[in-house]
């Protein structure tokens, strides 16, 4: 495993020791994300790439450079957990069919399970929001033990 603080020192680390995933959060700098990402595929175009990030509409550009899967922040571990395990299952002819399919799509990460086998069974869907119900946060505040008044 590799870390790298920027996107420069990202694609040097690749290109020094090439590894079989890369996590890619896109705010970085000297070279953001984007950049990096560009620079890691054209070292080794079918390595798997999951981009992480805390910016807003970044799926369509994820989609049309070929990455991966794409998670917004806050993380849900145990679905980059298993996105993880199933890319790196994946033999390379079958990402290399999957990557260059025409109906391709980066998977979205909290993208509901129903309306991601739809996507990649090419049929339509339909499906219903219903947002969730605010929850207030009650914070616990121990009372204070009860004050006798014969002890003042």
């Amino acid at each position: 495993m590799e870390s790298a603080n920027t996107g420069e020192e990202a694609i040097a680390k690749f290109h020094a020791r090439p590894c079989d995933l890369v996590l890619l959060d896109l705010n970085m700098p000297a070279k953001d994300g984007w950049a990096a990402f560009e620079g890691i595929s054209r070292l080794r175009p079918l390595v798997p790439v999951i981009v992480i990030t805390a910016r807003p509409h970044q799926y369509e550009r994820a989609i049309g450079v070929g990455v991966d899967a794409l998670m917004e922040k806050p993380l849900d571990l145990p679905l980059l957990l298993q996105c993880v395990r199933e890319l790196l299952a994946e033999s390379e002819a079958a990402r290399l069919a999957r990557l260059t399919a025409p109906n391709f799509a980066t998977r979205y990460l909290d993208e509901p399970e129903e309306m991601r086998l739809a996507r990649i069974a090419g049929q339509p869907a339909e499906f219903h929001y219903f947002p969730a119900q605010r929850v207030s946060k009650r914070w616990y505040q121990p009372h204070a033990p009860a004050s006798n008044s014969a002890e003042r």
